[in-house]
């Protein structure tokens, strides 16, 4: 609990040398006293700061340091600000919050929930380089494809396919899925040595 403007104000006059002058310290009437007073209010102010500093550490809690926070974590980033339309500082806060959990867990676990939170059912594939010990109906991938791995999007009413039909016009592609927000978002917490490719199934 931080220290109150009087608690200050008399250990300032306890400090003072001993005498009937020196009393004055005490009295709120007095220039000294008002002095005490004055400084004591300083230092109380000052104690309040960093008491509120234990809170401002946590994220889910800071108000004081919340912009630099964001600063530090490259919150919002240019995928949020391209997709999310209103960035209200609770917002904000709820993203920051997640990013900082989302540290050295990216597992399949956090990006499948990711998704989920998304509105989208998923799961996760990697693909094993065919050696000669590998099943005759496995495909040929080589060791080049460790590092890739397929993020299959089972359900997402936002990246359903629309395919081309008797109305499109000639310079339509005959067939277009995908959701751009949900690809954003696990490219940013993919493995940085990792590469994320994307299966949508109708």
């Amino acid at each position: 609990m931080a220290m109150t403007t009087e608690n200050y104000r008399l250990q300032l006059a306890s400090l003072l040398p001993r005498g009937t002058i020196w009393e004055q310290a005490f009295s709120d009437e007095s220039v000294m006293g008002q002095l005490m007073m004055a400084m004591a209010d300083s230092l109380s102010r000052a104690d309040d700061k960093a008491e509120q500093l234990i809170d401002e550490a946590d994220p889910r809690q800071t108000t004081l340091l919340f912009r630099q926070w964001l600063s530090v974590w490259g919150v919002p980033s240019d995928c949020i600000r391209a997709f999310v339309e209103s960035l209200t500082d609770e917002k904000l806060r709820q993203i920051l919050v997640k990013k900082i959990q989302g540290v050295g867990l990216s597992s399949r676990a956090f990006l499948i929930g990711l998704a989920a939170e998304m509105g989208a059912e998923a799961s996760i594939e990697e693909k094993r380089a065919f050696k000669c010990r590998s099943r005759v109906d496995q495909r040929l991938y080589s060791k080049e494809w460790r590092t890739h791995w397929f993020f299959v999007v089972l359900h997402d009413d936002s990246g359903k396919p629309v395919n081309f039909s008797c109305r499109s016009r000639v310079n339509e592609r005959l067939a277009t899925w995908g959701n751009s927000a949900l690809e954003c978002l696990i490219k940013e917490f993919c493995p940085a040595h990792t590469k994320v490719r994307f299966i949508y199934s109708e």
